[in-house]
């Protein structure tokens, strides 16, 4: 949760510091003229940083919302291959379903929450032994479950690349240094600092959502922690 005003301040202090160095250096070398092009180009370059922050915001919280679901289908396939297994009361390999689904809360949830992120191999093995065990039907429901596996690495890989917070932020301090052509009265620096801290809190949401197994908002475990409960009753 930290992460949220820190972001804001840590933005509101470079744009601010960006916007004074920019009346240091600028002021002496515009005329009133172009002190007013560059105004209104730096308004225009505020709205594309909004832009690509919407558009990426929307990006990241729709994977965010399908990576849910998608924990969601990989809870009903273990709860249905389970059902299926458990038709014959001699059948011991519904255990094997519940090991895998505690594989999966307790290994791949926090591989896959940190920076790099990946599948356990704890998980990798419990699921290969289930794969051992079953024909037909079953076969192809745990083919299904270990697409949905895969799925879920492939969202937790599917955040914005570095470069583009690099380019993004950069646009933003040429933004706020664009507007040191004229003298800023302590009102107008208050009111910069809490405009870029906006763009702070965007970008620390962004940043949340695009790691949908990892910090304060995150992807939920529960549906298959619950089937792992159920199965290994």
């Amino acid at each position: 949760f930290l992460m949220f005003p820190l972001t804001a301040a840590g933005v509101a202090a470079a744009g601010l510091a960006a916007r004074v160095l920019g009346w240091r250096v600028l002021h002496r070398m515009i005329d009133e003229p172009l002190g007013r092009l560059m105004d209104t180009l730096a308004a225009g370059t505020f709205g594309f940083v909004v832009f690509m922050l919407a558009l990426t915001l929307t990006s990241v919280r729709e994977n965010f919302v399908e990576t849910e679901a998608g924990v969601a289908t990989e809870a009903l396939e273990l709860r249905q291959l389970e059902r299926a297994m458990e038709t014959d009361p001699a059948d011991r390999r519904a255990a094997l379903v519940a090991s895998y689904a505690r594989a999966v809360v307790d290994h791949d949830w926090p591989a896959l929450g940190r920076s790099r992120p990946a599948l356990a191999p704890e998980s990798t093995q419990a699921l290969a032994q289930l794969r051992a065990t079953c024909a037909g039907d079953e076969l192809a429901a745990v083919g299904r479950i270990e697409h949905l596996r895969e799925e879920r690495l492939r969202r937790a890989r599917a955040g914005a690349p570095p470069l583009f917070w690099a380019v993004t932020s950069g646009v933003l301090l040429v933004a706020a240094c664009m507007r040191g052509t004229t003298p800023a009265t302590r009102g107008q620096l208050v009111v910069l600092g809490l405009y870029l801290a906006a763009f702070g809190l965007v970008i620390a949401l962004t940043h949340e959502f695009e790691r949908p197994f990892w910090g304060w908002v995150s992807v939920s475990s529960e549906p298959i922690a619950r089937l792992a409960e159920i199965a290994g009753k």
